[in-house]
């Protein structure tokens, strides 16, 4: 999926031919979605963090004092340090991704090397 090479002649061995008639607009679909996910984990937190910062400061005063501070673990916290925790989380979610693939692939080719 990740190589995106997609032949169909018939000098391609059988395990190199697509399985489907859409099988290259689906995985190109769901590589997409991977890849689009990477700035979503990333930037999702620091922004919402942001966006309810500047909703917190155009309340006035008298307002202010009548809501129940719900969101009030926000306030103290440095953005630098959730700009530096969600790079950490989203690093170590691909790396956890690809260690997870390649013990599959492991699997597999000893799954493979046994039924030889």
């Amino acid at each position: 999926m990740m190589l995106l090479s997609y032949k169909t002649t018939s000098d391609v061995p059988i395990s190199s031919r697509p399985f489907y008639d859409a099988q290259q607009i689906v995985q190109t679909i769901l590589l997409v979605i991977a890849v689009l996910c990477i700035p979503w984990m990333l930037l999702g937190k620091p922004i919402y963090i942001l966006m309810q910062r500047k909703k917190r400061s155009q309340i006035t005063t008298e307002e202010a004092t009548s809501l129940t501070d719900t969101n009030d673990h926000h306030k103290d916290i440095d953005m630098s340090e959730v700009w530096v925790e969600q790079g950490i989380h989203t690093i170590e979610y691909f790396l956890g991704c690809i260690s997870h693939t390649a013990s599959y692939l492991r699997l597999w080719a000893l799954s493979l090397a046994h039924a030889r």
